[in-house]
């Protein structure tokens, strides 16, 4: 399920080549998938787009009601208004399943992971900016945090703030680096964006470094039979500016099998575990999400990011298995509907 954008030649919002790997990936296995818009759904219309092998297109055509939902709608204002919350009360009454029933702000996934005993260790401090005081007094607290929107992705609109011994604020952005006089300074100048986004703060963790740049683990995860499992592990590396590994913002992809080790890899299998029986119990069922882990000097490892909808790897990899992993998903949820 995506919603309309009439960008696209479409009329389509989302991932189209996503959604094309994975209705293939379907195919081959014998189940009939498609794309539909939650306005087609709203309206009833009973359209939808499949592949035209013939035609080496999308084609818009009549479509029987689903019995499974992958929710990849792109805009969070979309998924916020009344109009789909009520598709969704719909879906449910109709016990039709969605998996990744939507995004969340990042303040809620840190309340919500922090009540785990097994996932707060993992977890750096974390606060929602409401007042000047608030942030002040988490930042004389720990002299180094970030600031994030609570609602952005890729790396947009992060920033690193640190205390300087003269009560000075140094700001480092993607963008370069900025410097105010005194906290009062930075707030009267940043004051509106920080409130309008709902930005967090979060303590900053002294990374551990590869070739004198940051990096951070990308850890895909799916659920199969009762437990979400890790189906895929990457790593990210900063270039151009040590603020965040994000590709768009200059990162890098780096071989996850040169830091890999069993101590890690079960690390990795206890947060993923963890990670989705909080979030649906939190938030509704994930199928599928990812965490971006950074780890300090110490080998310390931190959840610094859970993504409800994640982009496409850019290993071949982890994407054929991403493809695999949510075939099987909608086999495991979709089938038992279909049987008498």
């Amino acid at each position: 399920m995506t919603c309309q954008n009439k960008k696209n030649k479409f009329g389509i919002a989302g991932n189209l080549p996503l959604f094309y790997d994975l209705h293939q990936e379907l195919l081959k296995h014998g189940i009939f998938s498609f794309i539909f818009t939650a306005e087609d759904a709203l309206a009833n219309t009973g359209l939808g787009l499949v592949y035209s092998a013939d035609y080496e297109t999308w084609m818009k055509v009549s479509v029987p009601k689903p019995c499974v939902i992958y929710n990849r709608i792109p805009f969070r204002s979309f998924e916020e208004s009344a109009t789909f919350q009520s598709l969704l009360n719909d879906f449910k009454a109709r016990n039709i399943s969605v998996f990744n029933p939507g995004f969340f702000h990042k303040y809620d996934m840190f309340a919500a992971l922090a009540k785990s005993p097994g996932l707060s260790p993992f977890l750096p401090e974390t606060i929602l900016l409401s007042t000047s005081q608030v942030l002040k007094d988490f930042l004389e607290n720990h002299r180094e945090i970030y600031v994030k929107p609570g609602k952005g992705n890729r790396g947009s609109g992060i920033a690193a703030l640190s205390l300087t011994n003269q009560s000075a604020i140094m700001v480092k952005k993607t963008s370069g680096t900025e410097t105010y006089p005194a906290f009062d300074d930075y707030w009267k100048s940043e004051a509106d964006r920080l409130i309008r986004k709902k930005y967090i703060a979060q303590r900053a963790i002294e990374p551990r470094k590869l070739r004198g740049h940051r990096f951070d683990y990308r850890i895909l995860v799916h659920y199969q039979n009762g437990v979400h499992l890790v189906t895929g592990k990457a790593v990210r590396m900063s270039q151009t500016q040590e603020i965040t590994t994000h590709i768009p913002r200059g990162g890098k992809l780096y071989p996850y099998n040169r830091l890999q080790s069993a101590e890690l890899d079960e690390q990795f299998k206890t947060i993923a575990e963890q990670c989705g029986i909080i979030l649906s119990k939190s938030f509704g069922f994930f199928g599928e999400f990812s965490i971006d882990i950074g780890e300090d000097l110490n080998g310390n490892l931190f959840i610094y990011e859970v993504n409800a909808k994640p982009m496409q790897f850019d290993e071949p990899e982890i994407e054929a298995a991403r493809h695999k992993h949510l075939r099987k998903i909608f086999r495991e949820i979709g089938l038992p509907k279909l049987l008498p």
